[in-house]
């Protein structure tokens, strides 16, 4: 786990009886936002309506990314992380508890909508506009995309900037655990917090699996149906050490040259998803505080790899570090 310093919460509560400007108070929730952790670029951000602004702002830092849950009164705020800082890539994932706010990003030609109990992901190089006409309140934290990736089966050219809207079964059970998660995670011991966030992410799962079912039915080119199916494969498999191309073509009942056409199709090769699914979740075991026990020889078995030699060359190769570096590096740098 972090040392304490590195995983401290932090919470900040401003009394609007001490504010004798709107602009004060506003100033003050600015700062707080322009901490040690988050490093964003702020512009054009102004409150709306209230002589005093009331804010509550709690924020946390894990091996998994940075979390802040934000409770104001109507604002509008413009943000950016500063993507020199970030060494790993990055994602917001912003959640709205209550009331209704307006997101401009600037992937989107117009502007997206969250209403009480949306999600959405984005890309963090990109800039982002929050808007609340009325009380502000949202989870926006910045998540490693390899454990996104890893962890709830997501990917970036089919989920980014698409808003979830609590419609099914499983996004209702996602957002009454988060919901719940955030009201009480105060009580819990501080070495505790790193594991329920891992767990909420794992209930993120069957809500993108429902959405890549709808997603699957609306492609047409049958390859990239077979090369969707071969990546479900490899990411229930990946462990598997000796796991060949013929082993997924016969699980999905097709000839190793056709299921080559179908990454082919894609600009891959199936060898290539497979290590770098790979190396995405040893990457994510590096940096996880409950996998700290584990030495990296141990990683590099549990995720397919038979040769220490091997994943340390490959794990250099695309991230630009050693394992031994990823380690002990921070978040942010």
């Amino acid at each position: 786990m972090y040392e304490e310093s590195n995983r401290r919460l932090y919470q900040d509560n401003w009394d609007s009886t001490k504010a004798t400007t709107k602009r004060d108070g506003f100033t003050n929730f600015l700062e707080r936002l322009s901490n040690q952790f988050f490093f964003f670029n702020l512009q054009n951000c102004y409150p709306f309506k209230a002589k005093a602004f009331n804010f509550k702002v709690t924020q946390e830092r894990t091996s998994l990314g940075l979390f802040l849950r934000i409770t104001s009164d109507a604002c509008q705020l413009s943000l950016q992380s500063k993507p020199f800082e970030l060494r790993q890539k990055s994602q917001f994932f912003i959640f709205n508890f209550s009331g209704k706010c307006e997101l401009d990003l600037s992937g989107l030609t117009e502007s997206a909508e969250l209403t009480p109990d949306a999600f959405i992901f984005c890309d963090s190089n990109n800039s982002l506009t929050i808007r609340a006409l009325h009380k502000l309140d949202i989870l926006l934290a910045l998540v490693n995309e390899d454990y996104l990736l890893t962890h709830t089966t997501y990917w970036n050219s089919q989920f980014e900037e698409q808003v979830f809207t609590k419609k099914n079964p499983s996004h209702k059970l996602f957002a009454s655990i988060l919901n719940t998660t955030f009201k009480f995670l105060h009580t819990l011991p501080l070495e505790e917090h790193e594991l329920v966030i891992d767990g909420i992410f794992s209930f993120l799962r069957p809500v993108f699996n429902e959405q890549r079912l709808l997603t699957q039915v609306q492609l047409t080119h049958p390859l990239e149906v077979l090369k969707q199916r071969a990546d479900r494969i490899i990411e229930v498999r990946f462990k598997e050490k000796n796991l060949r191309l013929t082993d997924i073509a016969q699980e999905l009942g097709v000839s190793v040259r056709y299921l080559s056409e179908a990454y082919k199709h894609a600009g891959t090769t199936a060898l290539k998803a497979l290590m770098q699914h790979r190396l995405q979740r040893a990457n994510v075991m590096l940096r996880e505080g409950h996998c700290r026990e584990l030495s990296i020889r141990e990683i590099s078995s549990m995720t397919g790899f038979a040769c220490l030699s091997h994943f340390s060359r490959a794990f250099k190769e695309e991230y630009g570090l050693t394992p031994t570096e990823a380690r002990t590096e921070e978040i942010l740098v």
